[in-house]
């Protein structure tokens, strides 16, 4: 069985980063985005299905950073900037997924799985900074996972987290290390195939099969 869906909603997206070069400071903080897309749900065995989706996602984070360095005389100064970090994304999450029904009408999902990303535009306000001292890279992958509830085989409530394991930023030479955390709450809404329609009906007290 297979159902074609779309969904959509927010994220709570931010940074976990790490620098090599003490005289920086970065304190990141979640940044709310949206997100939105289609899935594929098809049934394995059981109560388990796999769930792929194709997502338009905006990740990033707020950023505080306090830098020092020495101006044309020699004398040390201090910075400090703040401002958004905006990473637009497509992304695939891969979702081994189960499905316990809890109700007549519903049941409870869950879903784990690899999720791969590739970014096509970047707004960085930080940008005197970072414009020469790396760049970010547009390839992003990590683990993913779900929990929510589903009704009528059709509408969803579903809240996620996405932990990152590739670093986002390179070629720079404080050697920092960008790694994506996103949380996300989602409304879904599956269509139904018309192979999909209900087997049986009641006839009196007896159980048709349709044909």
């Amino acid at each position: 069985m297979h159902k074609l869906g779309i969904k959509g909603g927010v994220n709570a997206a931010a940074y976990h980063a790490g620098f090599t070069y003490t005289d920086i400071q970065l304190k990141n903080s979640f940044l709310w985005a949206f997100h939105a897309g289609l899935f594929h749900d098809t049934h394995l065995k059981g109560n388990f299905s796999l769930q792929p989706e194709l997502l338009f996602s905006l990740k990033g984070t707020k950023e505080k950073l306090s830098y020092s360095y020495r101006d044309d005389s020699g004398q040390e100064q201090f910075q400090k900037e703040e401002g958004n970090d905006l990473f637009y994304m497509i992304e695939i999450p891969i979702y081994f997924k189960l499905n316990l029904p809890i109700k007549e009408n519903g049941k409870f999902i869950a879903g784990i799985g690899p999720y791969f990303g590739w970014g096509f535009s970047i707004g960085r306000i930080l940008e005197d900074f970072f414009k020469d001292n790396g760049s970010i890279f547009s390839f992003d992958s990590g683990l993913a996972g779900f929990i929510g509830y589903e009704f009528r085989n059709r509408y969803s409530l579903s809240l996620a987290y996405e932990h990152g394991f590739t670093n986002i930023y390179r070629k720079s030479e404080y050697d920092e290390r960008f790694y994506t955390r996103t949380l996300s709450l989602s409304l879904g809404y599956k269509f139904l195939a018309p192979n999909n329609k209900t087997p049986y009906r009641e006839k009196g007290k007896k159980t048709v099969r349709r044909l």
